[in-house]
């Protein structure tokens, strides 16, 4: 037998014969026959000899999937063959659901307007990851459980996993029409209302969202509902410029860049809530100050005595000077602080060209 040139263009550089498994070389000297075995097969790997398709190998721990609609889920596959070497094969991958041991049809499509999806899976010597996105056109409680089923032919093997198909997560909401999670529609228009225009976008595989521009501030209530404003109080959130993405970690916003990757709290400090208005646990807001420090008793008695100083102490510089908070220079003064303190760059007309037409207006739809 004589090949030259010999290429396979379906499943890399191998030759494909029905005729190699189950079959014996029958030789009346041992030795010639070994002789004759390792002259074939010298420059060939024992995993580089493979027969027909019998099994599927699902290469992860995980016995269950959790993702959302239009979600890019990732699953190492190989088919092995009765040796148990990566060999080539046809794997279908179609959804069902159990109901009373019995396995019905459900409302998602995989990879697109599809009830099954095929990929050919090549004999080499790597898993091959399967890319699969799972849409639906309603989640009635939620979320849903299903059955995903990978399955070859002849001869006929299945194998199964759990998937739950989640609700989308705040921020996102399903749009029938793509079967998917996609920007709300609420935090999309304000955004959009606030911000001269710009666009928010939402990407559902890292449940981020773009940050339009500055000084928009997002957040989870205690509900896991979203909150957000078209604007953060000076001093109270992180406006790095770089930080272009937003992602929500429980009751935690943090800011990352899409180009370093570098994480970083919304808030400022040890600041939290909504538009970090309040202090982390053990930490208190310093007299005279927008920071947030560890809680001190000493401290707490010595600040106590000088905040109740300090009343009379005023009251008496204004009546040995003379001066009156309804006129002159320091009304002007308590005014200007005032109005600084609050972060209304608009009363103060300080430009701002990422802040739009916008004041703290804190939304919770």
């Amino acid at each position: 037998m004589n090949f030259s040139n010999n290429t396979a263009d379906i499943a890399g550089n191998a030759i494909y014969s029905e005729k190699l498994f189950d079959s014996n070389c029958y030789m009346i000297n041992r030795m010639k026959s070994i002789t004759l075995y390792n002259k074939i097969f010298q420059n060939v790997l024992p995993t580089d000899i493979v027969s027909y398709a019998n099994d599927i190998v699902i290469h992860d721990n995980d016995q269950s999937y959790n993702a959302y609609p239009g979600a890019l889920i990732n699953i190492p596959i190989s088919i092995n063959d009765s040796n148990r070497h990566h060999t080539y094969g046809v794997l279908t991958v179609s959804a069902a659901e159990r109901k009373d041991y019995m396995l019905n049809s459900i409302d998602w499509f995989i990879n697109g307007k599809q009830n099954t999806y095929t990929i050919i899976i090549k004999g080499t010597s790597h898993r091959t990851n399967v890319s699969l996105t799972i849409y639906t056109t309603h989640l009635s409680k939620g979320s849903k459980t299903g059955i995903l089923l990978f399955s070859i032919s002849n001869p006929s093997k299945i194998v199964e996993r759990e998937i739950t198909l989640k609700k989308c997560p705040p921020g996102f909401e399903l749009d029938p029409s793509k079967g998917a999670c996609v920007c709300s529609t609420s935090f999309k228009r304000f955004v959009s209302k606030y911000s001269n225009g710009r666009i928010l976008e939402c990407d559902i595989n890292n449940v981020t969202f773009t940050r339009p521009y500055r000084y928009l501030w997002a957040g989870l209530g205690q509900n896991n509902s979203l909150h957000y404003s078209c604007s953060c109080p000076p001093g109270y959130c992180n406006i790095h410029s770089h930080h272009d993405t937003l992602k929500f970690n429980g009751t935690t916003s943090f800011l990352i860049s899409s180009k370093t990757g570098d994480p970083k709290r919304l808030c400022y400090g040890s600041r939290t809530g909504d538009l970090c208005g309040e202090c982390i646990p053990n930490h208190s807001v310093v007299f005279g100050s927008i920071m947030c420090l560890t809680c001190n008793d000493k401290e707490w008695m010595v600040s106590s005595v000088i905040y109740i100083l300090a009343g009379p102490l005023l009251v008496f510089l204004l009546y040995l000077l003379k001066l009156t908070l309804a006129m002159g220079t320091l009304n002007s003064i308590i005014f200007y602080a005032q109005i600084t303190n609050a972060g209304i760059a608009g009363y103060l007309m300080i430009p701002c060209h990422d802040c739009g037409k916008c004041f703290h207006i804190l939304a919770k739809p």
